[in-house]
């Protein structure tokens, strides 16, 4: 990906249009569906399109292979222990910043209400047993793990898509943040 800041806009351009990593192409009819992945080579886009953009918040020390604007400003130990640097939304705010499109004093007020904040989306998802399912004539146990999904749309019809999920590495749940970017 890149990115810059040009005529009053950040530009950020995907170098690609497959569906790896942080970008995935989908197409769902409306925002409360799951959305189906697609192969981007072989199916045009039409207006059910959009983009899944998993936006990365820190990119450890030992990934040299990735840069970032703000390491030799600012560096942190995360809560794994591991040293990091802010990376692509630092990094867009340090540019919008020194472009004037944002004020410091913006951020200090958001940061300021945030503060205030005592109400927050519960992680822990509820489980629900089932009766027993019977498959082949063998009885499984069985029950139904309820992941919440949210959502916040602009004005200009992106939306950002929290998601529940089951922590990929470790035992728990997570949230995982994605922006959402209808193509048309």
């Amino acid at each position: 990906m890149d990115f810059e800041f040009t005529n009053g806009q950040l530009i950020i351009q995907t170098l690609n249009k497959n569906n790896k990593g942080k970008f995935r192409f989908k197409t769902k009819c409306n925002r409360e569906e799951f959305g189906d992945s697609f192969a981007t080579t072989s199916k045009k886009f039409d207006e059910n399109v959009y983009l899944e953009w998993q936006i990365s918040y820190d990119v450890q020390k030992k990934d040299k292979g990735k840069t970032t604007l703000c390491e030799d400003i600012f560096k942190f130990t995360g809560d794994n222990g591991k040293e990091k640097y802010p990376y692509e939304l630092a990094e867009f705010l340090y540019l919008l910043i020194k472009n004037k499109a944002l004020k410091v004093d913006n951020l200090k007020q958001l940061k300021s209400e945030i503060k205030n904040y005592n109400r927050f989306f519960i992680i822990t998802p509820k489980v629900q047993q089932k009766p027993i399912t019977v498959l082949n004539k063998i009885k499984f146990d069985s029950a139904i793990t309820e992941l919440p999904t949210y959502y916040y749309v602009n004005k200009d019809n992106t939306y950002i898509e929290t998601i529940i999920q089951k922590q990929q590495y470790a035992s728990g749940f997570q949230p995982m943040v994605y922006f959402c970017i209808p193509i048309l």
